[in-house]
């Protein structure tokens, strides 16, 4: 039996494209569209808070991924850039920090208080609570599309990224290579 939906909501300001959610807590719910981040009340939709991160670039490429650290800040990747924003009032702490290589969909994680972010063939890491950037790796052989990132549950030496067709983990701390697989 498929239950009802408990609400729903034409969210987000008209924008329907590249729709992400993500749990916050038990009552609170992240969602975000092209370069919009909203906190929602998980039980009724109540819009809580939200923020617009801006309107560069194409709009595949405004789509905001978002990773919640530790409920003491949300890292939000969109449009080739990265922000750290306050969990609740979504107030920007540090950001928009530029990843280099133009606009591009960002993928966020955090790892050991670390923010790992990737985008058009790169990945960088970058320090949490100041957004300072502390490595990167150009991501040779893997072509300057998606980065799609992947953290060991148990392994806390390599961080996994996929592009291009390979699949290359990296070293946690210096983002030096490690293996390179082709698929």
């Amino acid at each position: 039996m498929v239950e009802a939906a408990i609400w729903q909501d034409g969210l987000l300001d008209g924008n329907t494209a590249n729709v992400n959610v993500t749990k916050r807590n038990d009552t609170e719910i992240y969602a975000t569209t092209l370069g919009r981040v909203y906190l929602l009340e998980a039980a009724t939709g109540k819009r809580l808070n939200s923020v617009y991160l801006g309107d560069h670039g194409a709009e595949p490429n405004r789509e905001a991924r978002l990773h919640s650290y530790q409920d003491s800040m949300l890292i939000v990747g969109c449009n080739g850039k990265v922000f750290g924003l306050h969990p609740t009032t979504l107030h920007k702490i540090w950001g928009p920090h530029d990843l280099k290589k133009g606009d591009g969909v960002v993928n966020v994680g955090v790892r050991m208080g670390v923010v790992y972010a990737a985008c058009n063939g790169y990945i960088f890491t970058i320090e949490r609570e100041t957004g300072k950037r502390l490595a990167s790796n150009g991501l040779s052989f893997m072509g300057d599309g998606e980065v799609r990132l992947a953290f060991f549950p148990n392994d806390f030496d390599y961080v996994a990224v996929g592009a291009g067709g390979y699949v290359k983990t990296l070293h946690l701390i210096n983002l030096k290579d490690a293996f390179l697989f082709k698929l």
